[in-house]
């Protein structure tokens, strides 16, 4: 058995987002053969039909019954024609037309040259089922007999999965009674059960202006066999901050003493973020292991040679993983020489590189407009051109959700 979280093993807690798709996932292959049953059509059935609704066949609670005229032969009204294979097509027409039938079972006709005389009962999934108990019919077998049959069956060796159910409890940290959030219930299908937990995690964290939280929380994942018998089949401890997809971001991030919480690329032109103002903002994801931080701050030209670097040692003790908000003075004579600025926190690569928007006298006011991005961390955008406002009376009603990331 493979239980997955956003598609792989993990045994290092993630930090997931609040408008981004979470899956936890239990895969395991069951074997089997798929259950399926004959009904021939045969003998000179047309002759006997004196009568509407004179044959009825029911086959797991679902009935259909005869017509006298092919232009009623609708819904669960089958006809009976001269040409056996024509009554074996009405009647695979009549039992498509029950609804409980077409979702567990193809239904099909055999083939005799072109036209089929025989009826075919599929299921689509493996496992036994008891045609013998399920059919009552008062059509006699002289004109409709039940062939070949195949009850189908399940593989037991591989641990009950086959028509069990899968609870997924989610605890808001560690697991006791005061911390329980709900449990999520699945059918165990297909070799696999799939949970989207977004919706339940999302509820435990709001972002503010001035602090980003951060939640723990805990999934324990349980199997209910068919037997009665119920079994643990893992934990998956995890975080979840508020965020959501942007161009070219992670649906999460793993658990690391230090991250940096931004999305730009130092290596990416594209990625690259701009500075006017004499300071920079940023947030850091702490784990509870970090008890200082080295912020180094480069000033670099325009070759990308260092001018100067400033070294900002922060004492730090925490007991819970943590996101703090960081603000830091630039110094103005070096930042008046450079033409990037870099950041970086505990680390030996810049995580943050910023141009330096030239000339710094150009404009008389900028404007510095701050934003929540996809991780939850500070971006910026320091606007340096002409100041306009304006005003619209269309009004657009937008409803949000997380389904077409």
């Amino acid at each position: 058995m493979n239980l997955l979280f956003n598609g792989a093993v993990r045994n290092q807690p993630l930090i997931t987002f609040t408008d981004v798709h979470n899956i936890i996932q239990v895969k395991e292959n069951v074997s089997g053969t798929k259950a399926s049953l004959e009904l021939c059509v045969q003998g000179n059935w047309k002759a006997s039909v004196s009568a509407e609704s004179q044959y009825y066949f029911t086959i797991f609670g679902e009935t259909i019954t005869n017509t006298m005229s092919p232009s009623l032969a609708t819904n669960k009204k089958f006809y009976i024609a001269e040409d056996k294979g024509d009554t074996a097509i009405s009647i695979a027409r009549a039992l498509r037309n029950c609804s409980s039938l077409s979702a567990q079972y193809l239904i099909t006709t055999g083939t005799t040259n072109i036209k089929g005389d025989t009826v075919i009962i599929t299921s689509k999934t493996i496992g036994y089922k008891n045609f013998a108990k399920s059919i009552d019919r008062n059509i006699p077998s002289t004109y409709l007999l039940v062939g070949t049959v195949s009850n189908g069956s399940a593989d037991e060796n591989y641990g009950n999965y086959f028509n069990s159910k899968i609870d997924v409890e989610i605890y808001k940290g560690a697991e006791s009674v005061s911390k329980y959030v709900t449990t999520l219930e699945k059918n165990f299908y297909n070799n696999e059960c799939s949970f989207d937990v977004t919706p339940v995690i999302a509820t435990m964290v709001e972002p503010t202006r001035e602090n980003q939280n951060i939640k723990p929380y805990k999934m324990k994942v349980n199997k209910l066999a068919s037997d009665g018998s119920y079994d643990e089949l893992g934990i998956v401890n995890a975080y979840v901050t508020y965020g959501y997809l942007a161009n070219q971001s992670q649906r999460y991030l793993p658990l690391q003493e230090i991250t940096v919480l931004s999305n730009s690329k130092t290596t990416d032109r594209g990625g690259l973020l701009y500075l006017y103002d004499k300071y920079v903002d940023f947030s850091v994801l702490l784990s509870d292991t970090v008890h200082g931080l080295a912020l180094t701050v480069a000033y670099l030209d325009n070759a990308m040679n260092r001018i100067d670097t400033v070294v900002h040692t922060i004492p730090i003790t925490l007991s819970q993983v943590t996101i703090r908000d960081f603000h830091l003075d630039l110094d103005s004579n070096l930042l008046a020489q450079s033409t990037y600025i870099e950041v970086y926190v505990s680390s030996k690569t810049p995580q943050l590189r910023y141009q330096v928007i030239k000339p710094l006298k150009a404009t008389e006011n900028n404007q510095r407009v701050y934003w929540r991005n996809e991780y939850g961390g500070i971006s910026f955008f320091d606007f340096t051109g002409q100041h306009t406002e304006s005003d619209s009376i269309n009004i657009e009603t937008f409803e949000k959700n997380i389904f077409d990331y």
